[in-house]
């Protein structure tokens, strides 16, 4: 396959990212107004979301990165998660008795969901949370509680918008479906 835009159909334009990335910050901005929180963003496939996101919220934040995989190089989840916590990122004293927001890009099978709210969830924050972009219900294997979702999507692979195959797609500014 050759890696083009035009090997693209887009699903989810970049205006509608956009009106609901601000919807979701207003939606957190709300609910964490007088808080502090903590937005842990999911590497690397959440990039974008999160940027987008986090410049729109007028709440007291600070930021932390976890990288999770579940894919490889294939279209479909392996269903084993690897989760890579960095020490100077999760040490206990920054998420015990805190505000935790995890920011995933999608939520298909609910594996990565599962090992995240479990590995973070260890360290006792005052609050977990979790939002994500994209969430795929049809492929569903585990279950999950998501606080904020800002697509129910079809059973497709997506790529763009911080989504890769293979490592390519992710500049995309809209959500794609491969041809």
């Amino acid at each position: 396959m050759t890696y083009s835009a035009e090997n693209t159909e887009v699903y989810i334009t970049s205006q509608q990212l956009e009106q609901a990335v601000t919807k979701l910050a207003e939606q957190i901005n709300q609910d964490y107004s007088g808080q502090e929180v903590t937005l842990v963003c999911v590497l690397k496939g959440s990039f974008m979301f999160f940027a987008d996101l986090v410049r729109k919220l007028r709440i007291d934040l600070r930021t932390q990165f976890i990288t999770a995989s579940s894919y490889g190089s294939g279209t479909t989840s392996s269903g084993a998660v690897t989760l890579t916590l960095t020490e100077t990122s999760f040490k206990e004293e920054y998420i015990k008795n805190k505000n935790i927001i995890i920011i995933e890009d999608i939520v298909d099978t609910g594996h990565t969901y599962n090992r995240l709210m479990q590995g973070i969830g260890k360290y006792n924050p005052k609050t977990l949370k979790f939002a994500t972009l994209l969430f795929k219900p049809a492929r569903l294997e585990r279950d999950v509680k998501l606080d904020y979702v800002c697509f129910e999507i079809e059973d497709k692979f997506i790529v763009g918008y911080g989504l890769d195959f293979d490592e390519k797609y992710r500049e995309l500014p809209y959500i794609g479906i491969l041809k």
